[in-house]
């Protein structure tokens, strides 16, 4: 049997604190009326929300990290978002919430059904 494993960006702890400051501020900064690439709208946000220069320097060294990460929790999926993002899954079976789920990969079809290990790290080679 095969596995399937994404790796997440991993985060430094000053990254987590930055992200969790943003995250906090996410829903009550960006207007409603805001329309187009959501990419484009949450790295701007980023951006505009720097409090001090010491979260101004996470930002730019971590900004696609940060962008990433607020993208996956707002406009994503949270950790099945990379498997939904993949265009060579053909299928992705989840049975029960204790579980692991199965993707059936295009390009790895001689594995059938690939398991993933784990719902925070998504495994399945």
């Amino acid at each position: 049997m095969g596995r399937y494993l994404v790796r997440p960006p991993k985060l430094s702890n000053e990254e987590s604190r930055v992200l969790e400051q943003l995250r906090t501020n996410l829903l009550d900064s960006v207007p409603l009326e805001a329309s187009g690439d959501p990419r484009e709208i949450v790295a701007e946000y980023v951006w505009q929300n720097v409090d001090d220069p010491g979260q101004e320097k996470v930002v730019k060294e971590s900004r696609d990290k940060l962008v990433y990460y607020l993208l996956r929790e707002f406009t994503g999926f949270w950790e099945v978002d990379p498997l939904l993002n993949d265009d060579d899954l053909e299928e992705i079976s989840v049975s029960r919430f204790d579980k692991p789920a199965r993707v059936l990969h295009r390009r790895f079809s001689e594995y059938m059904f690939i398991i993933r290990i784990s719902f925070i790290t998504i495994v399945c080679l």
